[in-house]
């Protein structure tokens, strides 16, 4: 399948998007939680990883923020944080199962708790995993972790249901695999408004402004553009950017910016009337900006929708601009780099 005759196997990978969600959602119904504290009505849950693997865990975060009385923590370090306890699950995500931070993390993790489930499709982890006989979820193989986030936020939302803790949503499951396949047919068909949205980037800095329940889709909007397009691209949420950020609109412009502010057709009129002033705020600047609303009627379509669309839109740049979105060579070279420095047995014997 082909939008504007643009072929790649990064482009293949995000339209097949709903059929991911389809299939996780059937694969990972059948994994088994034990009958014990942690795993059992949790009093916390903290997800463990980083880059594409951890973005699943803001995203969840989002979705559950006021439906959940269980806190939902991320964190992208080398250590896991002190407070676990009994009480706490914990999810370690590795796409690779080999990501030094998150294995490091789940070292001190294991000293603290023994209520943890695993997220992976190979590496130490899952070796980890079997070692101490931890519920997985395997994903899919050989593919960049950041389009595994379909399979991670399904994997995620069966972890809140085998917990106690959240029914998994099925009927909103089920309209955002409809919506996408709807939306593919349309941009397939349709491409104009993703070409627009990514000419409009492809010569300026981009800012992406997001606001909750939609912070983290904006944030991974960045990270796409970071990693398929490989270009700068900077993220704030609102309502905070409002206390810090927009104050850079009064000085010296240092670049040539182009906004993207992420928005719901029904939101509050406090948000509204936010976007407002900075989007007056802007053209009084001479700053052209875009606007990207969510499609759907339940909070997981509108998600999704937003970035199914945006996905598409920083393939389609990276494209335009006669990059391969799909190697990230500096952050191959990075870790490379590291294994000629660290020793793989600080962080893989646990």
């Amino acid at each position: 399948m082909q939008i504007a005759g643009l072929e790649h196997e990064m482009l293949d990978l995000v339209l097949r998007m709903p059929e991911d969600l389809e299939e996780a959602y059937s694969k990972y119904a059948a994994v088994i939680f034990p009958e014990k504290a942690g795993y059992q009505n949790p009093s916390k849950i903290v997800v463990m990883g980083l880059g594409g693997s951890a973005i699943g865990g803001l995203i969840l975060s989002d979705y559950v923020y006021d439906r959940l009385s269980a806190p939902i923590i991320v964190t992208r370090e080398f250590l896991a944080p002190h407070f676990l306890d009994d009480h706490t699950l914990v999810v370690a995500v590795s796409y690779s199962g080999n990501t030094e931070e998150t294995l490091r993390s789940l070292k001190s993790a294991l000293k603290l708790t023994d209520s943890i489930v695993t997220i992976t499709s190979d590496g130490f982890l899952e070796k980890t995993a079997k070692k101490y006989s931890l519920p997985t979820y395997v994903l899919p193989s050989g593919r960049p972790p950041r389009t595994a986030l379909p399979q991670m936020m399904i994997a995620l939302l069966w972890i809140l249901e085998k917990s106690g803790l959240y029914k998994f949503p099925i009927e909103e499951a089920k309209e955002a695999i409809s919506l996408l396949k709807e939306l593919r047919k349309h941009y397939v068909a349709n491409p104009e408004p993703l070409i627009e949205l990514a000419s409009k980037i492809s010569e300026s800095l981009p800012l992406v402004y997001s606001y909750w329940p939609y912070r983290h889709v904006g944030y991974r909007f960045k990270t796409q553009l970071n990693e398929n397009a490989k270009i700068h691209a900077f993220w704030a949420p609102l309502p905070e950017a409002n206390h810090n950020e927009i104050m850079g609109w009064e000085g010296r412009l240092q670049a040539n910016y182009h906004p993207v502010i992420i928005r719901d057709e029904k939101e509050e009129d406090y948000l509204r009337y936010r976007i407002e002033y900075l989007k007056n705020l802007l053209r009084s600047r001479g700053i052209s900006y875009s606007e990207v609303f969510t499609k759907g009627r339940t909070r997981l379509a509108k998600m999704f929708s937003t970035i199914f669309t945006l996905d598409l839109v920083s393939v389609i740049l990276a494209l335009k601009l006669g990059v391969d979105p799909l190697p990230v060579s500096t952050i191959s070279g990075l870790k490379s780099y590291l294994s000629t420095r660290i020793d793989p047995k600080e962080y893989s014997e646990i």
